[in-house]
Formats: structure tokens, C-alpha cells, sequence
């Protein structure tokens, strides 16, 4: 934002002498202006009162934003931020008519009955001074809002905001080549015609009192449109058009507003997102394009895609599409949600260059299915199941697969997966299922989630489950507390061969990471479920991560705790070891570090 008091940009605070010339103010106006570029614009006109010079460089700054979030009026008031606006309008214009780059006007707030006029006196002289300029790019995001008891009886409150005669030049500019409006409301409603033969990007999100948009740029390259109310008609010519997103309207368990999208079929696509939007077949047979979104549109009940362009695919469904058939040769990643209340039958087995594959509630999915496409697709490498409910035996041989995630199947009560190559294995679900994963080099994301109050039988049932990933390189636990994976002593002396005795670096997530003693007793029962790791790491969700270096020097001569632990096995844990460690991610006078040094000394003495 600019700076908080006017007064303060009208001269520099600092004589110009030579006394207070700087290294930075003799460097060319270009670089000077590049610095400004890169602060904050309120530190930018900051530094204008430094001296006469710099006070010049930010009269030419190419740049104006005036953002309320950074604005700060002595008396808190809008009244302070929009004669501002003008105000620093009718200073630097003159600079920087034949100059200015970039133009920002971001304004979240109620608009209060006395502002209104304000507003718009502000917003128009902005728009009127960027039809006198050169400017390249604009940018107005201005979510407002008006209390009812404000609008005046009779009057319409869109008319009170936006007045759609000042956008119409700026449609046709010469000049622009980026144009984002958001939040804009006209009335009555407009058929608006972009015709900027510079204009390379576009977005109109959240705008209202739009009926028709025509978009006819010969440069344009990126277009999004967002959730724009009475929107009935949208059409882009341009042959060099990269990324189209739109995305319309659909209120929960309710019809879509209807609205007519017209693209060119051009070679220069790379990325189609469309969503809340009727698609006919045709056009997902001509497209040409390497990644699509479709997103709840309105498709055909019966859909077949032929299409050798599409190498991303990407489709969340609503409750009318039956069936899926895929003739996509060149296709690699499909990612597919089903609707919860309607099944859907899929059929990929022409997909044969697909690489990655990820499902969700699609309640047509049984183990033969997922056998058969898994032996078909033989490029397939990355696997996820999520909420697959019809699942109940998976059992899959194959040397291509590196990545398999199985999330809430909770039917499911095998899994065998004789994958050498595996290299990832996600899991959340019930416990009570047998596992047997063959890989040497896989690392394990496991999710926790404790289902009985029963202590003991929840730990003995963690226990058994997780002595199926012994073999795994690494692995992570995420539970949703602490207290589910802190277990009684009893407990180990009732199972003195801990689960994970081959693994090396185990990682523990939870919401929250303890800081005073229940962190040692969290360590001690990690540290018997993996007994002799070389790393261990705790992270809680607000990103702080703490890392537990272990060195192993030799065996002790007198055993500690020898009648709690492993003594009598072959397998020794740390604490037959004289130990080293390495604290990463503590601070020196960290509550948390102090306890686990003090818990340690014991076993790093000779």
C-alpha cells in the first residue's frame, strides 16, 4: 500500500545534500525502480522521503497499488483510503501516464452509506486515469459489500458501485496485456466485448450483471472465469490460447445455471479445467489438450472418450454418468471421484500408457476388477483407493508398481502385494486386516485411528498389525493424539519382541507435540516399537519438526534394565548401547530438548 499519511508524499523529509547521498540513489532509474518493485508498496513510497532523488524515482515508479490490507489511516476510516487514491492519483499521473505498468485496487469491506460517493469518485478516477496511460496491467478485487438500511429506497446498489460505461475503453485497450476483475457488479445486465490485441491473461472471477463475454484477443494465452452470476454466454477466439478455466455455478443438491462455453479447437492448449458446466461428448472427442479437469458438469449418462491428446485426466462426477469407457491410448494419469449416490461403471483397459491411477467412491470397483486392470496396464506405477467400499481381497503380483495408497476400504481384509519395486505404501483403515507387503525398499505412511477405549486391546492390535512393515526402510505414524501412541508399561512386559525391530528411521505425527515430560514416555514408546533406529522425528501440524540423531558406540558391559526389556533376546534394543545424539530442530533452552537429554544421559555414559 502506499503511504499512511499524505502529507508525507508531497517532499522528501531528507535535504538533498550531498552529505546524504547514498550508493542506491546513484544507480539508473531502472534498477532503482526494480528495488521498489520488490518491497511492499508502502516501503516503497517509504523510501521517497530519503532524499530528493529518491523522492523522483517514486514520482516515475511504473507502479500503482492501493490495497486496503495495508493500509493504515490514522482515524481507521475509508474515507481516509479513497481521497487518498485520488489524491496520489492527481500527484504521480503526471509521471507516469506514458509509463505505467501495473495498476492494483484491492478493497474488502462493507461499504458505509457515507462512502459510497467516495467509492466510486475514487474508482472512477482510476479508471479514467488508466484510459489517459499506456498501462499494461490491471488488477481490481473488490469483494464489497452494502447493508441493506444503505441503499437508498428505489435505487439499485449495483448502479451505487460499478458503472460499466468507464469499463467499456478499457475493453478495447491498445496497451493491456493482463486483466483480472474480480467482485465486480453491474447493472443492468451487459454483454461485454474484450477486444485488447495485447491481451495475453485474463480473470474474471465472482463478478455479477455479465450476460455475454466475448473474448477476441490474437494474443490471448490464459483465461479464467469463476462463479459468475447470470453469466449465460462465454467465447474465446485466439489461436495461441495455453490454459482455459472456468467455473460456474451449482449450488448443492441443485440445477446448474446454464451458460454456453465456446473455445477454439487450437494446438496451443495445454490445460482445460472445466467445472459446473454442461460439456458435450463431441467437444472431449476434438479437444486437443494434455490435461482436463471435469468437475460435477452436466455429461452424457453413457460417456466414451476418444481421444489421443489427453495424457492428464482428471473427473469428479455428479449423480448422473453410468458409464465410463476411456479409449485414450496416450493417457498417463486418471484421477476419478465418483458421486456417492450413483455407481459407475469404468472401463480404462485401453489406457495402456497409464501411469498413474487414483479412484475414489466408486462403488463399482471389486477385487477382480482392479486384478484385471493391473495385469492389462502393464505402465501402471502409482496406484490410490480411496473409500472403495466393494473391496475385500487384493492380492497383486507385478515388478512396475511403485506407489500404492489404500485409504478408507474399510471391507477390505487382504492385502498382498508381491511388488518388488515398491518404493511407497500409504495406509489408513481398520487393523484387523493381514498385510504382507514384499519389498526391501519401501517406506510406510501409516494413519492411526484408535477405535476403542480399550487400552490394552488397542495397542496389542497396533502391535499385530504393524509387525507386517518390520522390513520397511522407514516409516511414519500419524495419529490425531499424543495419548494414542503412549502405552502402559505393562504392556511391553507382556510383548517383549517390539513390531518394527528392522527399521531405521521412524517419524511420529500428531496435532501436537508435548514439550514437558510426556514427550519422554512418547520417545520410550516409540523407541519400543522401532528399538534401534538411527533417526527418529517428531512433527506436530504446525510444522515444527524435532529430529533425534542416534550413533550406536558399543555394547554395554552391565545391561540396564535388563528385567523390562530385551535382554534374554537375540534382538537388542538402544538401551544395551552406549548412545550418542543429536538433537536437529530444538532450541538450546527448549523444555522438550532438556527432558530428552536428561532422559538419555543414563545410556551415553561408558
Amino acid at each position: 500500500m502506499e503511504m499512511n499519511a499524505m502529507e508525507e508524499t508531497e517532499k522528501p523529509r531528507v535535504d538533498d545534500h550531498e552529505g546524504s547521498n547514498t550508493k542506491l540513489q546513484h544507480l539508473p532509474d531502472h534498477l532503482i525502480h526494480h528495488v521498489m518493485h520488490l518491497l511492499l508498496s508502502k516501503d516503497a513510497t517509504q523510501l521517497s522521503v530519503l532524499s530528493k532523488d529518491f523522492y523522483s524515482h517514486w514520482l516515475s515508479f511504473p507502479v500503482l497499488d492501493f490495497n486496503y490490507d495495508f493500509f493504515q489511516p490514522k482515524d481507521n476510516s475509508d474515507e481516509a483510503f479513497f481521497t487518498y487514491i485520488q489524491r496520489i492519483v492527481e500527484l504521480r499521473g503526471p509521471h507516469i501516464k506514458d509509463t505505467l505498468q501495473k495498476l492494483n485496487f484491492t478493497y474488502h469491506r462493507d461499504i458505509k452509506s457515507t462512502s459510497l460517493h467516495l467509492y466510486r469518485t475514487a474508482l472512477d478516477a482510476l479508471m479514467d486515469f488508466t484510459m489517459e496511460s499506456n498501462i499494461k496491467e490491471i488488477t481490481f478485487d473488490l469483494r464489497t459489500t452494502v447493508p441493506y438500511r444503505f441503499i437508498p429506497q428505489g435505487k439499485s446498489i449495483i448502479n451505487k458501485i460499478v458503472s460499466y460505461d468507464k469499463f467499456v475503453p478499457l475493453f478495447s485497450s491498445m496497451f493491456l496485456t493482463v486483466l483480472k476483475l474480480t467482485g465486480l457488479r453491474f447493472s443492468p445486465i451487459v454483454d461485454a466485448f474484450i477486444t485488447c490485441p495485447m491481451l495475453q491473461e485474463l480473470l474474471i472471477n465472482s463478478c455479477e450483471g455479465f450476460h455475454t463475454i466475448v473474448v477476441s484477443s490474437p494474443s490471448i494465452k490464459q483465461v479464467e472465469v469463476k462463479f459468475c452470476v447470470g453469466l449465460r454466454v462465454f467465447q474465446v477466439e485466439g489461436e495461441k490460447l495455453e490454459s482455459f478455466i472456468f467455473e460456474g455455478i451449482r449450488s448443492y443438491n441443485t440445477v446448474l445455471q446454464p451458460c454456453d462455453v465456446d473455445l477454439p479447437v487450437c494446438d496451443s492448449l495445454r490445460y482445460l479445467h472445466l467445472s459446473k458446466v454442461k460439456v458435450l461428448t463431441d467437444y472431449l472427442n476434438e479437444v486437443i489438450t494434455e490435461f482436463l479437469y471435469l468437475g460435477r458438469c452436466d455429461l452424457s449418462v453413457n460417456l466414451q472418450i476418444y481421444n489421443p491428446h489427453i495424457k492428464v485426466l482428471e473427473m469428479e462426477c455428479n449423480n448422473q454418468l453410468e458409464n465410463l469407457v476411456l479409449n485414450t491410448p496416450n493417457l498417463e494419469s486418471f484421477k476419478f471421484t465418483a458421486s456417492e449416490r450413483k455407481a459407475c461403471t469404468l472401463n480404462i483397459l485401453a489406457c495402456l500408457a497409464l501411469r498413474i491411477l487414483k479412484l475414489r467412491d466408486v462403488t463399482t470397483i471389486t477385487d477382480e476388477w482392479l486384478k484385471s486392470v493391473l495385469l492389462r496396464l502393464l505402465c501402471l506405477e502409482d496406484v490410490e483407493l480411496l473409500t472403495c467400499i466393494m473391496l475385500r481381497q487384493i492380492i497383486l503380483k507385478t515388478e512396475i508398481l511403485k506407489k500404492f495408497s489404500v485409504y478408507g476400504c474399510l471391507d477390505l481384509r487382504v492385502l498382498v502385494l508381491e511388488t518388488p519395486n515398491l518404493v511407497e505404501f500409504n495406509y489408513l483403515g481398520s487393523l484387523g486386516i493381514y498385510v504382507q507387503i514384499l519389498s526391501g525398499k519401501c517406506s510406510g505412511n501409516i494413519r492411526l485411528s484408535r477405535n476403542t477405549s480399550d487400552h490394552l486391546l488397542w495397542y496389542k492390535n497396533m502391535t499385530e498389525f504393524l509387525r507386517s512393515f518390520h522390513h520397511f526402510k522407514d516409516i511414519t505414524f500419524t495419529c490425531s493424539t499424543t495419548e494414542d501412541m503412549i502405552f502402559p508399561r505393562e504392556f511391553v512386559w507382556l510383548n517383549k519382541i517390539p513390531p518394527l525391530y528392522d527399521v531405521k528411521h521412524i517419524r511420529f505425527q500428531a496435532g501436537n507435540i508435548p514439550s514437558n515430560e510426556v514427550v519422554i514416555r512418547l520417545v520410550e514408546c516409540l523407541l519400543w516399537f522401532v528399538p534401534k533406529p538411527l533417526i527418529l522425528t517428531l512433527s506436530s501440524n504446525s510444522g515444527k519438526t524435532k529430529t533425534l540423531k542416534f550413533e550406536y558406540v558399543r555394547r554395554r558391559v552391565e545391561e540396564r534394565g535388563s528385567e523390562e526389556c530385551c535382554s534374554t533376546l537375540h534382538i537388542k534394543c538402544w538401551k544395551h548401547f552406549v548412545l550418542r545424539v543429536q538433537y536437529e530442530g530444538f532450541d538450546d533452552e527448549e523444555p522438550m530438548k532438556q527432558c530428552l537429554e536428561k532422559f538419555f544421559a543414563p545410556y551415553m555414559r561408558y
